[in-house]
C-alpha cells in the first residue's frame, strides 16, 4: 500500500505590513489602550486568572471556526493554573534588562536574554537554540510538520528585536514578536513559555505598566485551539487577522472582568 503520510516545514514569518492589518488597526489601537491602562499587575492580573479558570465560558470569543475539530490532546499537560504563576515570576524584573537588549545595536544581548529566560524556564536544560529540526508530534495519519530551519533562527531573531524597537502599536509588535518565535521554535523546548514572557515584556516595554503581566496560557487552554489556530492562519496564509482579532477579543475580556471587580 502507497505510504500517504506527508511532512512539510513551515515557512518562517517575518513582520506583516501594516496594509495586512488595516482592517483591524483601529480596533487594535483601542485595545492597546485599554490594556496600557489597565493596571494588569500583581493581585489584577490574579483576579483575570482566578475569573477565566471558574467561568470558561467567558473565552468563547476566543474560538477559531475550527475550534470544534481541535485535539485536546494537544493541550500540554503541565496545569496551566501553576504555569503561569511560573511565567510570571521569571519575568517579573527582567524590563530594564529587556529595554537594554532591544535598544543594543547588538543583537548579542536580545540573544542572551532569551537564552536566560528559556533556562530559567525549562530547569536549567536548554537555553541554547537548537543545530538540527524539529517537528510536530504524527498526527492520526503519521503526518509531521517540521518547523524552519535552524539556520533561519538567528534572522527570526532580528525580525523579533527590530519588532519590538520599532514604533507604533504595543499590542501589535508584542502579538508580532510573539507569533515569530513561537514559529521559528529556536529551542528544543520552552518556546511557548519565551514567547509568552516576550509578549508582557514587549507591551511593558511600549508602554504598559513595569510588571504588566497577561496570564496567556489560561487563555489559550480555554480557548480550545484558538490561538493556535489563529497562529497557523498566519504561517500557512499570511492571513494575520484572526490571530490580532483573538487578542483583541481577549482585551475585551479583561477589560469585563477588571470591570466588575
Amino acid at each position: 500500500m502507497k505510504d500517504m503520510t506527508f511532512n512539510k516545514r513551515r515557512t518562517p514569518l517575518t513582520e506583516p505590513s501594516h496594509s495586512k492589518l488595516a482592517l483591524v488597526e483601529a480596533q487594535l489601537s483601542v485595545a492597546n489602550q485599554s490594556l496600557q491602562a489597565s493596571s494588569l499587575i500583581d493581585r489584577a492580573t490574579e483576579r483575570v486568572a482566578e475569573r477565566i479558570l471558574s467561568d470558561p465560558k467567558m473565552c468563547k470569543k476566543l474560538l477559531h471556526p475550527l475550534s470544534s475539530h481541535w485535539n485536546e490532546q494537544q493541550i500540554i499537560s503541565t496545569p496551566h493554573e501553576n504555569l503561569w504563576q511560573r511565567e510570571r515570576l521569571v519575568c517579573t524584573g527582567l524590563l530594564k534588562k529587556f529595554k537594554f537588549a532591544v535598544d543594543s545595536e547588538d543583537v548579542t544581548y536580545f540573544i542572551l536574554l532569551l537564552k536566560e529566560i528559556n533556562l530559567a524556564l525549562t530547569d536549567n536544560k536548554y537555553g541554547d537554540f537548537r543545530k538540527t529540526d524539529v517537528n510536530t508530534a504524527p498526527d492520526a495519519y503519521g503526518n509531521r510538520v517540521f518547523y524552519p530551519s535552524a539556520d533561519n533562527i538567528i534572522s527570526s531573531i532580528i525580525n523579533i528585536k527590530n519588532c519590538c524597537m520599532g514604533g507604533g502599536i504595543g499590542l501589535r509588535k508584542a502579538i508580532i514578536s510573539q507569533a515569530i518565535l513561537v514559529n521559528s521554535h529556536p529551542f528544543h523546548d520552552g518556546n511557548g513559555r519565551v514567547g509568552r514572557i516576550l509578549f508582557n515584556l514587549t507591551m511593558q516595554y511600549s508602554g504598559a505598566s513595569d510588571n504588566f503581566y497577561i496570564p496567556l496560557k489560561i487563555f489559550s487552554n480555554m480557548a480550545t485551539g484558538g490561538y493556535e489556530l489563529s497562529l497557523r492562519e498566519a504561517e500557512i496564509f499570511g492571513r494575520w487577522t484572526p490571530l490580532i482579532s483573538y487578542f483583541i477579543s481577549m482585551s475585551s475580556i479583561i477589560e469585563r472582568i477588571l470591570r466588575q471587580n
